[in-house]
């Protein structure tokens, strides 16, 4: 049965796509090799329920429910605490494909400073439940950061100071906690928003240029074709989070870019662009592909909010910044009530590798321990 769900969805995918553009045999080998057709497996359960205890801090392993599903977060709390009896915490959460793995050397710079730190997956990524897995939810992802927040303050009063709660977020978490600063006002003390996702509006125009026409129409149809497949319980269709520019990847990247990125992603450019046929590493990172056509998506932009925000807030931004624009940044920073820009000379991917790293971390560790304790 699965396997004539697999043959009637690649059937529509390349219906849609030749109803896009202009085919040929060749055209649709190279669409096949950028598309995955899933099922993906989901969290493995024997992972969670995990303490880790070093010499400076412990991290537990919680779950935590967001409406119906129950999402999964690691605390980290510090062992000693000058001065208080409960460290002051940070909510903190992953961008675009990410998971909270990829945030843990940060969490560590925060534990060394003091803070506490709640970082989480959102559903249907990482160890959070949820299907169909990797699908990129705008408004669903909003939804666990405030359940999230509310887990904080509530369940976890005894072991944190929630009463000095601030968010951190990067790229498209970098915008969620701007959302989440202006739903939430006073009951956040700061955040820091790095190289944000602010304008969907702005992504989709700069995707076009770079993806162009037909790229951007064959996208479009094996979007169509990953909604329709869910309507027939068919499986669903996922494409790679970051190519280069003219691929079906979401984030189109050019060549330094994408280097920046195989790096931060502990991966070489060769075997990212290696033969999809012996499962190369790009298929670890991947996304559904009905993002390139959800309206939810086309209409999340945490610029048109940031000013409700009361909450000191930093801007780390990129001035080589092609997927995430300096520009917009600049525009969030004037928009808000109380905001700080802070800029680096080095591109969206640079400021999760040496030396960009510790240079940003240090900054919003600075302006953390001013605002948000």
């Amino acid at each position: 049965m699965a396997t004539r769900l697999s043959a009637a969805v690649w059937a529509l995918v390349h219906f849609c796509y030749l109803a896009s553009v202009s085919s040929s045999p060749s055209g649709v080998v190279q669409l096949k090799q950028q598309v995955l057709v899933g099922p993906i497996a989901g969290p493995n359960a024997t992972s969670l329920e995990i303490v880790i205890d070093s010499a400076y801090y412990t991290r537990t392993t919680l779950q935590f429910p967001c409406q119906s599903i129950k999402c999964t977060g690691w605390l980290y709390v510090p062992k000693a605490v000058a001065g208080s009896s409960k460290p002051p915490v940070i909510v903190m959460g992953h961008g675009l494909g990410g998971d909270k793995t990829h945030l843990q050397h940060y969490a560590m710079q925060y534990v060394s400073a003091g803070f506490a730190v709640f970082s989480f997956d959102y559903r249907f990524w990482g160890d959070s439940d949820g299907e169909p897995r990797r699908w990129i939810a705008p408004q669903k992802q909003v939804e666990d950061w405030l359940s999230a927040v509310q887990f904080v303050q509530t369940d976890l009063s005894s072991s944190v100071d929630s009463s000095r709660l601030s968010l951190w977020g990067t790229s498209f978490g970098g915008g969620h906690v701007i959302t989440i600063a202006s739903k939430l006002g006073r009951h956040i003390k700061a955040v820091v928003s790095q190289v944000p996702h602010l304008d969907s509006r702005l992504a989709s125009s700069l995707n076009l240029l770079n993806r162009g026409v037909l790229g951007t129409s064959v996208l479009a149809a094996t979007s169509l074709a990953d909604r329709a497949a869910e309507k027939l319980n068919g499986p669903y269709l996922y494409v790679p989070l970051a190519g280069p520019t003219g691929s079906l990847a979401i984030m189109q990247l050019h060549d330094d870019e994408l280097s920046a990125y195989y790096e931060y992603k502990g991966l070489h450019a060769a075997d990212a662009t290696s033969n999809p046929a012996q499962d190369p590493p790009w298929r670890k990172f991947v996304t559904r592909a009905r993002l390139a056509s959800d309206p939810a998506m086309a209409m999340y932009s945490p610029i048109d909010g940031i000013h409700a925000a009361t909450a000191p807030i930093m801007i780390v931004a990129g001035k080589k910044d092609g997927l995430c624009p300096y520009f917009a940044a600049m525009s969030a920073q004037r928009r808000a009530r109380n905001a700080t820009l802070v800029t680096y000379d080095c591109l969206h991917f640079d400021i999760y590798n040496p030396p960009w790293f510790q240079q940003a971390v240090d900054k919003e560790v600075e302006f953390l321990l001013k605002f948000g304790v």
